[in-house]
């Protein structure tokens, strides 16, 4: 028996009450629409195409690249033939779908640079409409591996912060597969590991001491975990952690391969911009290396997310590598005066600019150049020419 949609309607009083149908009649809409068009702008001039995502989607089909608590929080709804429809949560799990539709097809070819803003929608705890309905602006990097797709992402959104004018951002990185390998590491059962996880998230050594403790873990690995959820953060977490495990050369290459990022990012210029924060691993799961929380002290609260998630494509199609961020249009309205939102235009022919593992920080420096000078960077990696 097929179930059918109820057909109903609403009051403008009764929308009104409902939060996320309430219309929205400030200057926020307007706010908003100037730093949709800045950001996209930026996005563009790094060589990255705008798609469309729908919406809604199949619930049966799209919850292959979402957790437990994405699902929770989401809007279901049954149509007319009976089919479970989903109003989206989080657009990066929609747009890995739709690369691994169109590549398993053969319409396209990685690597893929994809630029986005639209809406999601999400059930919170909180009742007021700015929880519920959200506009996430941001780019996905699909198939280009390492540190080279990773500084790419970092200063993508780097430069759209600063062409938005937001005073005072700060990217939180962390690395989702370091803590994956120390917590597995411990031999903890699963719903251990997730009581692990959230002491870390929640900044608590302590409690990832007891947790651990009772399993009889060896006391190296416990210290090891609780560094992660030093409050401070900082380059010193990554040291102290490799001295109480110096045999794991496979940990060792993932800290190598962190500090190489933070390296990079500081020889290029934003040393100041970017702190340490191991026990920043709050957010999606479908992270699975170097990430990133980016807040601010004037939003008062975070202003988008991003890192790797090289598992989520393969979920739906081909798997590859992929990275890529965020931004929350509204956290971005609240950080800055609208004053301060002055459009600029994209000058001259897109341009690429090729980048080899060898140099990275001398063809980044270009790709920078040609961007303060408003002109377009297109990223191509020197073994894909």
């Amino acid at each position: 028996m097929s179930l059918k949609a109820p057909h109903f309607e609403l009051s403008d009083t009764a929308m009104a009450e409902i939060p996320f149908l309430a219309p929205a009649l400030d200057q926020s809409v307007s706010a908003r629409r100037i730093i949709t068009g800045q950001a996209m702008r930026v996005f563009a001039g790094w060589g990255y195409k705008e798609a469309q995502v729908p919406l809604i989607d199949y619930f049966d089909t799209i919850k292959r690249g979402l957790d437990q608590d994405a699902v929770e929080r989401s809007f279901r709804f049954v149509d007319r033939s009976g089919n479970v429809m989903m109003i989206r949560t989080d657009v990066t799990p929609a747009i890995a779908k739709m690369a691994a539709y169109q590549l398993s097809s053969g319409h396209t070819h990685p690597p893929l640079r994809i630029s986005y803003a639209s809406k999601i929608v999400r059930l919170d705890r909180s009742a007021q409409r700015s929880a519920l309905e959200n506009y996430q602006l941001g780019v996905e990097l699909i198939g280009v591996p390492g540190l080279l797709g990773e500084i790419e992402v970092f200063l993508i959104a780097l430069e759209s912060l600063e062409k938005l004018g937001v005073p005072d951002f700060q990217f939180n990185v962390t690395d989702h597969g370091i803590a994956r390998h120390l917590i597995t590491a411990t031999g903890a059962p699963n719903r251990i590991r997730e009581s692990v996880h959230e002491a870390i998230v929640a900044r608590d050594p302590s409690g990832v001491r007891r947790i651990l403790k009772r399993l009889g873990t060896r006391e190296r690995f416990v210290d090891a975990v609780a560094k992660l959820a030093d409050f401070e953060g900082g380059l010193h977490q990554l040291a102290e952690i490799q001295e109480l495990i110096p045999e794991d050369q496979n940990l060792h290459k993932r800290l190598d391969n962190l500090r190489h990022l933070l390296a990079t990012l500081s020889a290029l210029g934003y040393r100041k911009h970017i702190r340490l924060d191991m026990a920043e691993l709050a957010g999606a799961s479908y992270y699975t290396g170097i990430a990133f929380n980016i807040v601010s002290e004037s939003a008062g609260r975070s202003l988008g997310r991003g890192g790797r998630y090289d598992d989520l494509v393969g979920v739906f199609g081909p798997r590859l590598p992929a990275a890529g961020f965020s931004l929350t249009s509204e956290a971005v309205v609240d950080s800055v005066p609208v004053a301060m939102l002055h459009a600029q235009q994209v000058k001259g022919a897109e341009e690429a600019v090729i980048i080899s593992e060898e140099d990275m920080i001398g063809g980044f420096q270009k790709a920078i150049s040609r961007r303060q000078d408003g002109q377009s960077a297109r990223i191509v990696r020197g073994a894909d020419r």
